[in-house]
């Protein structure tokens, strides 16, 4: 049997534990002490640690303690078997002794070890507290510099920032000054055409533009009032069907190449040299012309001017009421032209180059003249271009899929419309702005069109991401601003201003339709394969 004491005396035993090593105690010896923090720990670990630190108390290191402040918690016994003290380590209890050292210094490192840890922890959550006050403080550093862009805009879009320092080096500078000495004179008295300057532009012309954009800076909500009292209605819009097909470019033009419209006059271009104005009120062809060398690749027209751009950089001129040519003027350029848009002043042609220029012409006594020719300072490709309707912001779309923003009345890039979303969609195949000054479609490679904000430069909406055309080579916005429509493999798509996730109408049933034009009561489509054009009403 066995005695009561003994349990008593058994179950004392097992209820201790160091708290340093996690081993059971026996208070039968003189190794169970206890702190005066109230710790239990094995005595001949808690002195190795006493030494290692100092003499500081491990679990209270702001507290000093000594081996005469420790209790010893050994009970009576008479039983008592002091354990043998052998030196040689070559001996059985030699090693085991050898052996509970390196235990002892293991169990003090994974104590100390435990305490690192806990110390890493509280230092890493400082750590991640402190990264997330300062990912705040950039976010609400960036919302204050894009609010002050927006402001900047604002202030540049009613006239009131200076002009930016030039961009152009020393050099260009010298060339620019000398090439403008020459344009006004040539030894006898006489003008004298000049090669154009880069990234400048001629007085004279400057001033030119920027009347113009006065004129039409204070009248553009009263002609977008006067344009919108005409505009159709959603649900009549929703009604437009295919009314007539029209061919008036001969059997062997293999395909139109661009159009464009002014009042109820058609402009179209095709792959035959073939240029001609069709009358959609009176359905004839009222001007028959042919580019020079090349066939066009984008087209323009006004009251009184038709300009085309053609595939070999060339630009041509001719009179709109006649035919007359007024001349075709070479640029810099050996690839083919882009986009080509007539200055609102009458006076100025603005012509996008695929190798990445933009060249200005004036129109004078019935010649053409290159005078300018802007270019960025890295070597890119435009795809694309327009003017805005103030006519003193030029934008391009390059094969980065990247918007420039050319200010004229600087003579600098203003900035570009680009983000992360926009790094897969490839070129920008067509773009235009709104009538309304602020509102910028454009179309990519991908089939994706965005709209942009130019007042915030942010995209505001991205149309087409269910692929309902599968390309999109053509966006529109109706004089009055308040549709856009997108053309392309699978038809034409009219989309509500603000209401970007309806679909107003859906044209042409599924065929190709690679440009679009719209009409005082019509919309017209053509076909690169083919020579028809058709028209909505």
């Amino acid at each position: 049997r066995v005695s009561n004491s003994y349990v008593q005396q058994h179950d004392l035993i097992m209820s201790l534990q160091c708290e340093l090593s996690g081993e059971m105690l026996a208070t039968s010896s003189d190794e169970a002490v206890v702190t005066p923090s109230g710790h239990i720990c094995l005595k001949r670990l808690l002195l190795t640690k006493l030494t290692e630190n100092g003499g500081m108390d491990p679990f209270h290191e702001d507290r000093p303690l000594t081996e005469d402040q420790l209790i010893s918690l050994s009970t009576s016994s008479k039983s008592t078997i002091v354990p043998p003290r052998p030196n040689q380590t070559t001996s059985m209890p030699g090693l085991l002794n050898a052996m509970q050292s390196e235990y002892d210094a293991l169990v003090l490192e994974l104590f100390d070890t435990r305490k690192a840890l806990e110390e890493t922890r509280r230092e890493l959550s400082q750590a991640l507290y402190q990264n997330d006050a300062a990912m705040r403080v950039v976010a609400r550093m960036a919302m204050e510099r894009d609010q002050a862009r927006q402001q900047l805009q604002e202030w540049n879009a009613n006239g009131g920032a200076a002009a930016a320092a030039a961009t152009t080096t020393t050099d260009e500078g010298h060339s620019n000054k000398k090439r403008k000495m020459e344009a006004t004179s040539n030894g006898d008295g006489s003008s004298a055409a000049t090669l154009p300057l880069t990234n400048d532009i001629p007085e004279e012309d400057l001033s030119s533009m920027i009347a113009v954009w006065e004129t039409l800076h204070k009248g553009r909500k009263a002609s977008q009032k006067e344009a919108a009292a005409s505009a159709p209605k959603p649900d009549e819009l929703s009604q437009y069907k295919l009314a007539e097909s029209e061919a008036w470019h001969p059997t062997t033009c293999k395909g139109i190449t661009a159009m464009a419209s002014c009042g109820d006059q058609l402009v179209t271009t095709g792959k035959d040299k073939s240029v001609f104005v069709y009358d959609t009120s009176s359905k004839k062809v009222v001007v028959s012309v042919h580019s020079e060398s090349k066939a066009a690749t984008c087209v323009d027209m006004n009251e009184s001017l038709i300009a085309a751009g053609l595939s070999n950089g060339k630009i041509q001129v001719w009179k709109a009421d006649s035919g007359d040519s007024l001349g075709v003027v070479e640029t810099e350029s050996t690839g083919p032209a882009v986009s080509i848009n007539l200055h609102p002043d009458g006076q100025h042609i603005l012509a996008t180059l695929s190798t990445g220029q933009v060249s200005i012409l004036r129109i004078s006594d019935n010649t053409v003249q290159a005078v300018s020719t802007f270019k960025g300072t890295e070597e890119i490709q435009y795809s694309s271009g327009c003017l805005h309707p103030d006519g003193l912001i030029y934008l391009t779309g390059n094969a980065q899929g990247e918007i420039q923003l050319w200010d004229l009345k600087s003579k600098t890039m203003a900035g570009s419309l680009k983000d992360a979303e926009t790094a897969n969609d490839g070129a920008v195949v067509s773009v235009q702005v709104s009538n309304n000054g602020y509102h910028i479609a454009a179309a990519y490679n991908s089939g994706n069109v965005r709209v942009w904000d130019l007042r915030k430069q942010k995209c505001i909406a991205t149309l087409n991401q269910d692929k309902a055309l599968a390309t999109v080579t053509c966006v529109a916005f109706d004089p009055a601003g308040k549709y856009l429509a997108l053309s392309g493999k699978g038809g034409a798509t009219i989309i509500t201003v603000k209401e970007w996730d309806k679909t107003t109408a859906s044209l042409t049933g599924g065929a190709i339709a690679s440009g679009i034009a719209w009409g005082p009561s019509l919309i017209a489509s053509y076909s690169t394969n083919g020579r028809k054009v058709g028209f909505f009403r």
